[in-house]
């Protein structure tokens, strides 16, 4: 269902030149997945989306030594500032060995087609190793439409021309 996390699928995206022949496939190097497709979709399609998942390689920044400053450090990854395109999965996943800060890319997602359905439960049982909670998966929701929906990354943040100017204005005031 939406928000399974599978593990050991082989994901692919196309590089390469786009003319010709339209490119090269190549293997995205991502031991897990996010099932992104509403849950009906397994039902109904013989093929689902599915979002790459990657470890965070970077440590948590030394300063964070007070509770607000790691709140807010938290925040920030939660809510995708700066990072729109990436859903904070957390610093551990369920059943998944190696611990660090994982993401599902909302920039990298492909589709895996399914197993015949008598084999689909079996397979499902073998490869999912988590899911996420309703309220994450609802938050999922939200950011999926973000990362596509939106033009750019702080639009909603922007100023009207004519606010911008007066915002200007009255800094070089204060100066």
């Amino acid at each position: 269902t939406q928000g399974d996390i599978l593990k050991g699928l082989r994901l692919f995206a196309t590089e390469g030149d786009w003319g010709g022949e339209g490119g090269s496939q190549y293997a995205v190097n991502s031991p897990m997945c996010m099932v992104i497709s509403r849950p009906c979709t397994v039902f109904h399609k013989r093929q689902i989306i599915v979002a790459a998942i990657e470890r965070f390689s970077q440590p948590p920044p030394r300063e964070l030594n007070t509770l607000v400053k790691v709140r807010q450090f938290l925040e920030q990854l939660r809510d995708g500032f700066g990072s729109p395109d990436r859903f904070y999965l957390g610093q551990q996943i369920p059943n998944y060995p190696q611990e660090g800060r994982f993401f599902a890319r909302l920039d990298s997602l492909h589709t895996v087609k399914l197993p015949p359905s008598e084999e689909l439960t079996r397979v499902v049982a073998a490869r999912r190793i988590a899911t996420l909670s309703e309220d994450f998966r609802r938050d999922l929701h939200r950011r999926v439409f973000s990362a596509v929906a939106e033009l750019g990354f702080d639009d909603y943040g922007w100023y009207p021309d004519q606010d911008l100017e007066w915002l200007i204005a009255i800094g070089r005031q204060e100066l």
